[in-house]
């Protein structure tokens, strides 16, 4: 549940950002949130991005889902 939750609050989010009128496709979401994470490291990212990205981050986009490997 909390999955879905955290898909709706992203969306919601982007949606905001963007003024869209309509709603995200989940393959919209996810290109929107992997384009801002690679951007984030390519140290490409304008202000813009910047502000929804760290709005993304605190609604917990980034979060890793499971524990990474210490390997």
């Amino acid at each position: 549940m909390h999955a879905i939750q955290l898909t709706d609050e992203c969306k919601r989010i982007i949606q905001d950002h963007y003024g869209l009128n309509r709603p995200l496709t989940r393959s919209e979401l996810v290109a929107e949130v992997r384009r801002l994470a690679r951007k984030w490291r390519d140290g490409s990212i304008d202000y813009r991005a910047e502000h929804l990205y760290f709005r993304l981050d605190l609604a917990g986009a980034f979060s890793a889902a499971t524990p990474k490997s210490t390997r």
